[in-house]
């Protein structure tokens, strides 16, 4: 009977991360803009329209974002992450780090919101 709770106690640590449990592999970012009804891509991928919330992945590389609106420039800009040290150490403690390392769910955005202003293009 040791065994068997052992071993499901090992397993399920290794499964589930600390900060996968409570933090999750994603987090929601908030995009708004002027004028509005921009398109907002995420890695190239179109994702919503502002103003909006994307569930953006967690990751040590954060994200390429590209806003778009006919009739206007391009806007691009990068949302990096953070490593969440609190993370790392609790971690190290359940699992030695290996499934939030490989999820991604250590990290966190620097901003959760960001306003973009478009500028028209000009003919």
């Amino acid at each position: 009977m040791k065994k068997i709770i052992l071993s499901v106690v090992a397993t399920t640590s290794l499964v589930f991360g600390s900060a996968t449990i409570f933090n999750g592999d994603s987090e929601t970012v908030e995009f708004t803009s002027k004028p509005s009804g921009a398109t907002v891509k995420v890695n190239g991928f179109p994702t919503c329209e502002t103003p909006c919330k994307a569930e953006l992945k967690r990751g040590a590389d954060g994200v390429n974002i590209t806003i778009e609106k006919k009739g206007y420039e391009k806007s691009y800009l990068q949302a990096p992450t953070h490593w969440g040290v609190g993370w790392f150490v609790l971690d190290i403690v359940w699992d030695l780090g290996t499934t939030d390392a490989l999820t991604g769910a250590w990290y966190e955005y620097d901003k959760n919101k960001y306003f973009i202003e478009l500028k028209k293009k000009s003919n």
